[in-house]
């Protein structure tokens, strides 16, 4: 009986409503800014909401969903950083912060709590040109840091270029046969390298999540070597890793982590089924 008023009297209560949503619609002449309100029956979207009157090529919320990136394909083109507003929680297209020389960024991406933006744009062939890979710092719309990267950003594969650890003391940056270790809140202006990590042909990297400091390498299978993927540990596992393996089949990785960094699942692709069981490659998953 108690068991039974105790259920009652829980689902009399009224449900905590949800906090607003931001949500930016994207449309192929303008950008519109909507806020979501209401309970999980009905919601209302605000009748009048802010736009711009440019196409947007890019657009990213921030973790914590308070601020987006957009890059509009109109004026100079440059990326803005939206934020919402301290009274009403909208994002104010009309008021934003915009990032020099980012014509034509065509990937960005956050750090775990939204205090820095990592861009990149095609690498240009004139001398002296600036680098191609830029970080910021959203607060100010400053940027702290820049480097030169060749490859291309793929989604999953070689972007984002830079990662942080949970916690964001720690950043780690892909370049060519190597992995730089940098500390993450501050003293980019100065380089702030604390290691580098040589892996000859590193194609892809993952910091774990948690204050572990963890990170896989990987290197792919090339003209009969087999590909590795290797698990090392920041500051201490750095010359030998943690644990590793070989193997033949792949191509490019996901790794997929628990939410402590304890465990990580990788899984492995390639373009071509040499076996000829599938037309569209194949796949492996690995625990480690």
């Amino acid at each position: 009986k108690n068991i039974v008023l105790a259920m009652s009297a829980l689902a009399a209560s009224p449900l905590p409503l949800p906090p607003p949503c931001n949500v930016l619609l994207r449309t192929k002449t303008s950008l519109q800014s909507f806020k979501v309100t209401g309970g999980q029956t009905e919601a209302s979207l605000d009748e009048a909401p802010p736009s711009t009157e440019s196409p947007c090529a890019l657009l990213k919320f921030s973790p914590a969903g308070d601020v987006a990136v957009v890059k509009e394909t109109k004026g100079t083109g440059d990326v803005h950083l939206v934020a919402s507003d301290p009274v009403t929680g909208s994002l104010a297209l009309g008021s934003s912060t915009v990032l020099e020389g980012t014509a034509t960024v065509q990937a960005a991406d956050f750090s775990p709590k939204g205090t820095f933006l990592t861009t990149w744009q095609r690498p240009s062939k004139e001398a002296g040109a600036p680098p191609n890979l830029k970080v910021f710092e959203v607060a100010t719309g400053k940027m702290v840091a820049a480097f030169n990267m060749k490859n291309p950003a793929v989604p999953g594969v070689s972007w984002p270029a830079v990662e942080w650890s949970s916690d964001e003391k720690v950043a780690m940056r892909i370049a060519t046969n190597t992995l730089f270790i940098h500390r993450g809140d501050s003293g980019w202006e100065d380089g702030n390298v604390l290691e580098r990590v040589s892996v000859e042909g590193i194609k892809q990297f993952s910091v774990s999540p948690g204050s572990s400091y963890r990170f896989t390498t990987f290197v792919p299978e090339k003209k009969g070597k087999p590909a590795k993927v290797a698990v090392y540990g920041f500051p201490n596992n750095l010359k030998t890793a943690l644990t590793g393996k070989s193997f033949y089949q792949a191509e490019e990785l996901t790794t997929q982590w628990s939410p402590n960094g304890a465990h990580v699942i990788v899984f492995t692709h390639t373009t071509v089924d040499t076996t000829g069981q599938s037309y569209y490659g194949s796949t492996s998953s690995r625990r480690r």
